[in-house]
């Protein structure tokens, strides 16, 4: 299934983090907001992690990026 950019996003995690304890402070986050992602998918590369996120709304997408872009490097 294919969804419009702006219902995706993309956040950045260092590799000197923890990806358990992020995605679980995201999902929290997700619940207290009432949220319920299309679908999440994790790829890990040299810098770290990168975890991608499609919503069924934009608004959705921006309130999480807003939320999470401090994980960005």
């Amino acid at each position: 299934m294919s969804f419009p950019e702006a219902r995706i996003a993309k956040v950045r995690i260092s590799k000197h983090a923890s990806l358990g304890a992020t995605m679980s402070e995201m999902r929290i986050w997700l619940d207290k907001q009432k949220i319920q992602p299309v679908r999440w998918e994790a790829m890990i590369d040299a810098k770290g992690f990168t975890v991608t996120i499609a919503f069924h709304r934009d608004d959705e997408s921006e309130l999480f990026r807003q939320q999470f872009a401090e994980n960005e490097p």
